[in-house]
């Protein structure tokens, strides 16, 4: 029969079930995705259970022998099911005892069953077992010394059987079995009272019981922890730990709150977290802590230390000094609620205990939250010549880079040091940033790859260079057209190099320096030139662009002409300097488009009509502005000369003659035709125009009509070639009357 205190435990854990396991499943599921590793039953029944039934006790006077003892396993196979509101029973009746008047006891029974563990990992040496079960029995003892537990490798105890009520409790309600040597099951083993009668009357059999629902170990890859408790010290009304398995339920969102009473002078505060195995070469522990009250300084903190142990031993294995580990940059953060993490490098010792105290500081320092402590990589850190400040040229990326992490860490990248700040940035030893114009920084962190918990975050500052001035130029730039020009940077700085362009962005740099000059220019010539400062890397914003003025441009004068000798060329036409500023302008002539000088007359200006001329002459126009003389294209005005021809002054005709003769020799410029004109028209000489000439040599016929009159008249003659028409000659043409005839007498007397 079940003791009135057995059935409110059994119908209390009955009624907590699901909330218990939901709790479970958010612990093991949640913030720290721990992997739970669970135990089996191996069958099939009977194998890995059995037990022993107690003796009857023996017969009293008048009596019988009591009956024998049971024991029973029922559904040992609902541990494999993954239903872990469903549990198997593990149940002892003992020995009845014997009637009659002095009649025995029963004997105790017993029954067991065996959870193994048949995976690749096994409980270790000091790695929990935790137990969801029920102790019911009906002894006058607490239901839980009924109940025992003893680990085995194999068929070989490990250690001693502990009895349940010894065991510590989880969160949720669960015990906690730590094996003192490698394991891979653990024997669950029930023990009832005997059987007792009163004066031989009565039959009054013991009953015990352990409903086993589940047993798990952790995955010790990520080592995370499983129990914690608390301890005050000094002097302090009301000093405690409030939710202390907030600090372990993977979740930074939620802590517990240590803090001292009324009196906390001369107090400490310090809560223990146990982990579910002892830790590596290279782990670490990391301490997740905040603040509500923006009290804090580097004072107070030393006033939080940490310590970790290995199993039993009271010496720590190593204790560290909050208030010398945590940075500036964190320290100034911890001045709000939001949880920042603090990592502790461990050492090759193990330990699988972690103690932090909170002195009280002569109660300055009230309360502190601690919201989770867990084990973890160290930090990143920076070997040269990685740093942890990195600058760039605003408007570019950076290339963060830490340590490479150990085999099986990773490194995450993160906006803020909030450890509830989730948003991952990348992952891997290097991070290459968006185009940043201001200082920022990031932080970054370390954890297991297959675990959730993760180091402190370490600040990596990537800063702005300065960019180098845009360089400079004395203005306005001109240069007198077909010249040089020399520009110089004003005032060039250190450390910086001038780099010239052709073109407004990209291309590639034609010259580098602080003075260029260039080749003569004939136009408005622009170019572009950015600073890039040696040291840093950084070029100027934008490219500054110069400009350069060619005075005089343009300045052309047309157009090439034919003329006959001493004819006058038609005014030339030209365009007008575009330059701004007075021009003044001179024409210069030359007969062998070499040498040129002041041509002949007056008014200089933009246009000029040249005189008559002989020979063929060359003219161009030279302009003048701010000193710089700009000299035009030149004109050339060809001069054909004028034909010429040798012929008679004086011819003679007689009266009724139809035609004259004009003979003519040694004519120049082939001529080709002739003209002749009469002074006054006389009656009976016509004009002759453009009469073909021929040869060098010959005579003209002048053609004389019947209508002439003796007299004297005079002409005009001229010849012409394809181009150009000679000079008058001037000629006279005498008509003479026919002499008379006296009649001769031929007659003698």
């Amino acid at each position: 029969m079940y003791t009135a205190r057995a059935i409110l435990n059994r119908n209390r854990y009955r009624f907590l079930l699901l909330i218990v396991w939901a709790g479970l499943m958010c612990y093991a599921e949640g913030a720290t995705a721990q992997t739970l590793i669970y135990g089996q039953y191996v069958g099939p029944a009977p194998a890995n259970t059995g037990g022993s039934g107690g003796a009857g006790g023996p017969a009293g006077l008048g009596g019988s022998v009591g009956a024998t003892g049971s024991f029973s396993i029922v559904n040992p196979t609902f541990l494999n099911d993954a239903i872990y509101t469903n549990y198997a029973e593990v149940k002892a009746t003992s020995g009845a005892p014997g009637s009659g008047l002095g009649a025995g006891n029963g004997a105790v029974s017993t029954a067991y069953m065996n959870v193994n563990f048949t995976g690749a990992t096994t409980p270790l040496a000091g790695n929990p077992i935790i137990i969801k079960m029920d102790a019911l029995a009906n002894s006058t003892a607490t239901p839980l010394t009924k109940i025992s537990l003893q680990a085995y490798n194999n068929t070989t105890a490990v250690g001693s059987s502990v009895l349940a009520s010894t065991l510590a409790v989880n969160a949720v309600g669960d015990y906690i079995f730590v094996p003192t040597g490698n394991c891979n099951s653990v024997r669950i083993t029930v023990t009832t009272d005997q059987g007792s009668t009163l004066l031989g009357i009565g039959n009054n059999t013991a009953t015990a019981a352990a409903n086993v629902y589940y047993a798990y170990i952790y995955d010790p890859t990520c080592n995370i922890p499983y129990y914690t408790t608390y301890t005050t010290g000094g002097i302090s009304l009301g000093a405690g730990v409030s939710q202390p398995n907030n600090a372990i339920d993977g979740n930074v969102s939620t802590a517990s709150t240590l803090a001292f009473g009324v009196l906390g002078v001369g107090a400490s505060i310090t809560q223990k977290v146990y982990f579910s195995a002892a830790t590596g070469t290279g782990d670490a522990v990391t301490v997740t802590l905040s603040k509500s009250a923006a009290l804090l300084s580097l004072d107070l903190l030393n006033g939080i230390t940490v310590s970790a142990y290995n199993g039993t031993n009271p010496t720590a294995v190593w204790t560290a000094n909050v208030g010398a580990l945590l940075s500036l940059d964190l320290l100034g953060l911890l001045a709000n609620p939001t949880p920042y993490s603090v990592t502790i490098p461990g050492n090759t010792q193990p330990f699988n205990r972690v103690e932090l105290t909170l002195n009280s500081l002569a109660a300055v320092l009230s309360s502190l939250n601690l919201n989770e402590v867990q084990i973890t990589p160290p930090k990143p850190t920076f070997t040269a010549p990685l740093d942890d400040t990195v600058y760039i040229c605003p408007g570019n990326t950076a290339t963060l880079a830490v340590d490479a992490p150990a085999s099986g860490n990773i490194v995450r990248w993160y906006a803020t040091a909030a450890a509830t700040d989730l948003t991952v940035l990348n992952t891997g030893a290097t991070y290459v940033t968006p185009a940043l114009s201001v200082n920022t920084t990031y932080w970054v962190s370390t954890k297991k790859s297959a675990c959730t918990p993760e180091s402190e975050r370490v600040p990596v500052r990537v800063l702005m260079n300065t960019l180098p001035t845009a360089p400079a130029f004395a203005g306005p730039i001109t240069v007198c057209k077909d010249s040089t020009k020399t520009l110089t940077v004003s005032s060039p700085a250190t450390n910086t190099v001038y780099r010239w362009y052709r073109v407004s962005s990209g291309g590639t740099a034609f010259f580098t320096g602080n003075t260029y000059t260039t080749s003569a220019l004939a136009a408005d010539t622009t170019m572009y030139v950015d600073a890039y400062n040696t040291v840093t890397g950084c070029v100027s914003t934008g490219r500054t662009t110069v400009t350069i003025t060619a005075t005089i441009v343009p300045n052309t004068v047309a157009a090439n002409q034919s003329i006959c000798s001493g004819a006058t060329p038609v005014a030339f036409t030209s365009t007008a300097p575009t330059s701004a500023g007075t021009n003044t302008f001179l024409w210069q002539q030359s007969t062998d488009s070499v040498l040129f000088t002041a041509a002949a007359g007056t008014g200089n200006g933009i246009t000029y009509t040249p005189p008559a001329l002989t020979q063929t002459t060359y003219y161009r126009r030279v302009v003048t502005l701010s000193g710089c003389a700009s000299r035009s294209n030149v004109i050339k005005i060809t001069v054909s000369p004028l034909p010429t021809i040798t012929a008679g002054s004086a011819i003679y005709s007689c009266l009724g003659a139809t035609s004259v003769a004009l003979p003519y020799t040694a004519t120049t410029g082939s001529p080709n035709q002739y003209s002749i004109t009469w002074t006054g028209s006389p009656t009976g000489l016509p004009n002759a125009t453009n009469a073909t000439l021929t040869g060098t040599s010959g005579n003209m016929t002048l053609t004389i009509q019947a209508t002439a009159v003796v007299g004297v008249y005079n002409g005009v003659l001229t010849v012409k070639n394809a181009s150009c028409t000679s000079t008058n000659y001037n000629f006279s043409l005498t008509i003479q009357a026919h002499p008379s005839v006296t009649p001769v007498n031929t007659s003698y007397q």
